[in-house]
C-alpha cells in the first residue's frame, strides 16, 4: 500500500520548505496540521507560508485526546439506549480510532507487516512500504489484529473505558519521544524535513509534562471512582506505572525492529509503532 503519511508523503514538503516564522505562528501551523493530517474532521484552511510545523509532535497527543473524547460520546450513547448488544458496541469502539484517523495509523501497520514479513533486504522492504498493492500478509495481520482488538474492548470493565482516551494520547506521547532520538530510514520525505525543523529541546520537555497530566488524570479518576464504589475497585499507582511500562516496552521493541530492518523510522513505522502501543495499552486496561 501507498502511505498517504504527512510524515512520509512528498507531496506536501512546500509546507515545510518555507521558514520558521513567529513562535505563535508555528505553534497555529503545528496544532492545525497534527489535527488536519492525523485525524479526518474538517478543518479550515490558514495560510502556513512563512511558518513552520516545528511543535507538531507537541499537539500529536491532541489527537488521541480527541479520539478519547469520541469513544467517551459513544460510549454515553449505547449507556442511554438500554441496548444489551455489548459485542456490537465493542466492534463500533474497535472501529472508531480507524474512523477518526482515517485509518492512517492502520495503513502504516499493514504496509510494515507486509515488510517485515517478506525477509528481504533493507531496500526491498522499503520499497514495499510505498506499494500500492495488499499483501497477503498485511490482511491476515490486520484481521487478527481487529479481532484481537474487539474481544480486549468486550472484555473491558465499563469504569475502564472513559482510560480508553488516556491510552490514545499516551500512545502519541510516547512515539514523540522515541522521534526526538530517532534515525530515518528515509533522508528524503516528510518525516525527515519534520523532524529537521523540529524544536527538539522544547518538544521533549512539553511531551513530558503531557506525560505526567495523563498520569494525574488517571490518578485523579481512580480516586473518585473508589469513592463512588466504597472499596479499592480503581487503578492505583502500580497500575499507571505497569501501563506506562508496557507501552513504552512495546514502543521501545518497535522502534529498535524499524532500525535494524529498515535502517530508521517512516511515517509507516510510526502507524505500525502507534497501533501496536494501543493494543498493549488496551489489553492493560483490561487487566
Amino acid at each position: 500500500m501507498n502511505s498517504n503519511h504527512m510524515m512520509d508523503s512528498d507531496d506536501k514538503a512546500v509546507v515545510l520548505k518555507t521558514g520558521k516564522g513567529s513562535v505563535i505562528k508555528d505553534i497555529l501551523t503545528s496544532a492545525h496540521m497534527a489535527v488536519s493530517v492525523y485525524t479526518k474532521i474538517p478543518m479550515p484552511y490558514i495560510d502556513m507560508t512563512g511558518s513552520s510545523p516545528r511543535f507538531l509532535f507537541c499537539f500529536f497527543p491532541l489527537v488521541g485526546l480527541i479520539m478519547g473524547v469520541i469513544v467517551w460520546l459513544w460510549n454515553c450513547l449505547y449507556a442511554l439506549t438500554g441496548a444489551d448488544m455489548r459485542l456490537l458496541w465493542a466492534a463500533v469502539t474497535a472501529a472508531l480510532p480507524i474512523f477518526i484517523t482515517g485509518g492512517i495509523h492502520m495503513d502504516g501497520y499493514m504496509d510494515c507487516m507486509d515488510a517485515y514479513s517478506s525477509y528481504r533486504d533493507r531496500d526491498k522492504r522499503l520499497e514495499i512500504l510505498k506499494d500500492s498493492h495488499v499483501g497477503a500478509f498485511a490482511v491476515l495481520w490486520t484481521v487478527i489484529y481487529m479481532l484481537i482488538y474487539t474481544a480486549v474492548i468486550y472484555h473491558m470493565p465499563d469504569e475502564r473505558i472513559i482510560l480508553l482516551g488516556v491510552v490514545y494520547t499516551t500512545e502519541r506521547i510516547l512515539l514523540g519521544f522515541c522521534l526526538m532520538g530517532s534515525s530515518m530510514a528515509r533522508q528524503k520525505g516528510m518525516l525527515a524535513s519534520v523532524m529537521q525543523d523540529t524544536a527538539r529541546g522544547a518538544t521533549t520537555v512539553i511531551l513530558l509534562v503531557e506525560l505526567m497530566i495523563c498520569a494525574a488524570y488517571v490518578v485523579y479518576y481512580a480516586s473518585l471512582f473508589k469513592q463512588g464504589a466504597g472499596y479499592d475497585a480503581g487503578p492505583d499507582v502500580l497500575w499507571i506505572v505497569t501501563l506506562y511500562a508496557v507501552m513504552a516496552s512495546v514502543g521501545a521493541i518497535g522502534v529498535y525492529k524499524a532500525h535494524k530492518t529498515l535502517g530508521g523510522m517512516t511515517g509507516d513505522t510510526c502507524g505500525c509503532v502507534i497501533q501496536m502501543m494501543e493494543i498493549a495499552g488496551i489489553l492493560v486496561l483490561t487487566l
